[in-house]
């Protein structure tokens, strides 16, 4: 039978693959914005209504795209694939994932008592699917 998709990265293990840890980055991230949600909101609500002027960054944040990416394109490149798509994109959109998850969550989650552990668990599968070539 078809193995289960969330034990590819344990195939990938067992043929000598080092895979990404998309699944403990993600859920990382999860965690800083639960943590730091306020911080968060008031930069996202800051950024959107900048008025022509310069858009609030965060310090750093290009780089940690950046490395995202060449970790994903390594694991891409250890398993002797191509990537299906843009991983620079992937990276940002799997960043506004974690991000949406946690500052819109009174809007995407208002009729639902879903608990922060159980969208961690989904975020970080999703993650992980995404992103690992295998």
């Amino acid at each position: 039978g078809e193995v289960c998709h969330f034990h590819k990265p344990i195939e990938a293990r067992a043929k000598g693959i080092e895979v990404p840890n998309a699944r403990k980055q993600s859920g990382e991230l999860f965690d800083f914005f639960e943590q730091n949600r306020e911080v968060f909101s008031a930069l996202v609500l800051g950024s959107a209504a900048y008025d022509g002027k310069e858009p609030v960054r965060l310090a750093g944040l290009e780089a940690t795209f950046l490395q995202a990416t060449q970790e994903f394109e390594a694991a891409y490149a250890r398993a002797g694939k191509d990537p299906p798509f843009d991983l620079d994109i992937a990276s940002r959109l799997i960043f506004g994932m974690v991000a949406a998850s946690v500052l819109l969550r009174p809007l995407l989650f208002s009729a639902s008592d879903v608990s922060s552990d159980e969208i961690r668990k989904v975020i970080t599968a999703l993650s992980s699917q995404a992103l690992w070539p295998g």
